[in-house]
């Protein structure tokens, strides 16, 4: 980490070089004391250098929101940097962050897919074996779906704005 007179700058590098028995706790300091730090292990579980922790984390129900709307900040700050570069004529740095900027795309759809699964377990249905009634049958005179009288002539049938 490198250290500054006021905050200290977590880099995907220093995620990278963490042990891979480094506890949840730990991976939990680092992405709440900053969003650079958060950030850093978003970037470093979309290059793949993120310990297994770290992934398990954010792919838990508490991270998974922050995770894909932090991947979609840095997918348009890629983005950006990209055109900048480009603009500049700095063709290698372009590269480098076109590449970066594939691999957080790749994630989006995973971590997507991680919070419409996560949606559905903190969703919970009312009735869960909720089975369809089967209609009541005709009554004498009666409409089987609204109730409401039958008309007067056989081969009409009630009405649907009525139903």
């Amino acid at each position: 980490m490198t250290t500054s007179a006021t905050t200290a700058r977590i880099s995907v590098r220093d995620i990278a070089n963490l042990r891979p028995s480094t506890t949840t706790k730990e991976i939990a300091a680092i992405m709440t004391a900053g969003s650079q730090g958060l950030a850093a292990v978003v970037l470093a579980e979309a290059a793949g250098q993120a310990p297994p922790s770290a992934v398990g984390m954010l792919r838990s129900p508490d991270w998974c929101e922050d995770w894909l709307l932090t991947l979609v900040g840095l997918e348009s700050s890629l983005r950006v940097s990209v055109a900048r570069a480009e603009m500049e004529g700095h063709a290698r740095k372009a590269r480098a962050n076109w590449a970066r900027a594939r691999q957080v795309a790749d994630r989006i759809v995973v971590a997507t897919k991680v919070v419409d699964r996560c949606a559905a377990v903190r969703w919970k249905p009312r009735r869960p074996n909720r089975r369809r009634r089967p209609r009541p049958a005709p009554r004498n005179g009666r409409c089987a779906g609204c109730s409401a009288p039958r008309p007067a002539r056989s081969g009409s049938r009630c009405s649907p704005r009525l139903a």
